[in-house]
């Protein structure tokens, strides 16, 4: 299988490029198009190819879309328009999948199922509608015959490619990313094309979207893995909606509400839709946003969170020293970096951004802007900012659609209470006390370890001292950060012991919590 997929892969691709061989080596010469339609003319036909390959060459190409550090900005704007559209396929090919995933008597888990005109068609699934059982109106997904072969062949080429590219050009490989960022899009394509993880997803989305009234999240029916059944969600595409057909008021409501969602998934739920753009939110008449497509959906740890939260809220007090140290923290240094360059870099570009609305900046494209500049000043980046930034253009594009004046910084102002309260809540949970508590004693403990080695390798001539700070002003930074560090340690080793002492006291774990009698 993946040596025909490849085969079919090299042909797509040997076809492009005969049609890019007169560009390249007459295009300069011709003097008979303007450059800039030749430009875009090329770029469209690579967007062409993309489509042509296939859903992971799309996915692929969105998040190249987001990458301005190696992607030319001419080629990124053709890439933002990738859809992952295709022409529909007879129904026949599906009933397949239907037999084999329902039953032979799959019918009777319909009252009715319009086949006729498929409702929505992509390069991994139809969509269809029809009627439940129940009598209620729903959806029907079915995913397309060999989709999930084409899709484990294609990433096997594309490790192929990669590994190849690290080789040739190492350090650009190392600084890009490149393997992560293909790991990162691998994890979410395997969750694509098992449509029980997207039900799961839709599931945790309609406990996400609680505190915001104005969104909505389809249910699921029934799922298996090629089969979801979810309830019908009455709307149009964000995109498609005309400005009298709501007012205003509820066109920022929903806005609002869009953008909370995505900054509270950041910061306190700690995953989030990963594809919302104006297709995959359907605006109804009752003034409400309905969220579908949940096969594209990521999950962070807390430090990546509280340091995305940290990136955020330097952004938004202008502050760029803390901007750049804090996006150096989300990703990792190299020994080529230039840390100071890329501090002043940011200092250059953050006053731009802090009270800008979205219709003055797009801030997916300046969250990229932080990609470039960090590559060029040798700092590599966490391949979670391919996915995020991309996650953030698009929901984005679908609030301009909506309400372009919205400011990021006013819906940051409107979460930010709640956030707090989050994290200080989970601060001051047993749980996370007592791990605090436990890596400052691990950390206590292996200090005098690590000076005996130091004393025996000095004593030997062996000892060696290695420093990549190469700025004054970042040492006194470094010293400064640690000493602020200094208090909520203390804080919570004494919050610790109490814990402790209150174990002891009790001989219970049980009762931690419990009121004092």
């Amino acid at each position: 299988m993946a040596r025909g997929r490849r085969r079919r892969s090299a042909g797509i691709i040997t076809g492009a490029l005969l049609a890019e061989l007169p560009y390249a080596l007459h295009g300069r010469n011709t003097g008979r198009e303007d450059a800039y339609a030749v430009q875009r003319a090329r770029a469209r036909r690579l967007r062409r190819t993309l489509e042509d390959l296939g859903p992971l060459y799309v996915k692929i190409g969105q998040i190249l879309a987001t990458r301005p550090d190696f992607v030319p900005d001419s080629v990124r704007r053709e890439l933002a328009l990738l859809n992952d559209h295709a022409n529909p396929q007879p129904f026949s090919g599906f009933e397949e999948v239907l037999h084999d995933e329902l039953g032979p008597g799959w019918q009777s888990h319909f009252r009715s199922l319009d086949v006729e005109v498929p409702i929505g068609t992509g390069s991994l699934a139809q969509v269809y509608r029809g009627v439940w059982h129940t009598g209620r109106p729903c959806v029907v997904k079915i995913q397309r015959p060999g989709s999930e072969q084409d899709v484990l062949a294609d990433m096997r080429n594309l490790k192929t490619v990669v590994s190849l590219l690290s080789r040739t050009i190492p350090r650009t490989a190392e600084t890009a990313g490149f393997r992560g960022m293909l790991d990162s899009l691998f994890d979410v394509m395997r969750d694509e094309l098992d449509f029980t993880r997207e039900a799961g997803n839709m599931k945790k989305g309609r406990q996400l979207v609680k505190p915001f009234p104005s969104l909505r999240v389809p249910r699921v029916l029934h799922v298996t893995k090629r089969v979801l059944v979810q309830t019908y969600a009455e709307g149009i595409p964000a995109d498609q909606i005309s400005c009298r057909a709501l007012e205003k008021k509820q066109r920022k409501k929903i806005a609002y509400d869009l953008m909370g969602l995505m900054l509270r998934g950041l910061c306190i739920d700690r995953s989030f839709h990963t594809d919302p753009h104006p297709g995959n939110v359907l605006i109804s008449s009752d003034g409400h946003a309905h969220l579908i497509d949940w096969g594209m959906y990521c999950r962070i740890d807390r430090s990546t969170s509280h340091t995305l939260l940290s990136i955020l809220l330097a952004l938004f007090q202008n502050d760029g020293t803390a901007l750049a140290r804090h996006w150096i923290q989300l990703g990792s240094c190299t020994p080529w970096s230039d840390i100071s360059g890329f501090i002043g870099d940011v200092q250059r570009v953050t006053p731009k951004w802090a009270e800008a609305n979205l219709d003055e900046l797009n801030y997916g494209v300046a969250l990229m802007k932080l990609v470039s500049l960090s590559v060029r000043r040798g700092i590599r980046c966490s391949p979670l900012i391919s996915v995020t930034g991309k996650a953030m253009a698009n929901m984005e594009g679908t609030i301009r659609c909506l309400y372009p004046e919205l400011r990021i910084a006013t819906a940051l102002d409107n979460t930010l209470q709640q956030i707090i309260r989050e994290i200080a809540e989970e601060a001051i949970a047993p749980a996370h006390i007592i791990e605090t508590f436990l890596n400052i004693l691990n950390g206590a403990r292996s200090i005098p370890l690590q000076l005996q080695a130091a004393s025996d390798d000095a004593a030997n001539r062996q000892l060696t001292l290695q420093t990549n700070i190469r700025d004054t002003a970042i040492k006194t930074q470094s010293h400064r950060f640690s000493a602020a560090g200094a208090v909520p340690i203390f804080a919570a080793s004494f919050a610790s012991a109490r814990l402790i002492a209150r174990l002891r006291r009790h001989g219970n774990p049980g009762s931690v919590g419990t009121p004092e009698s």
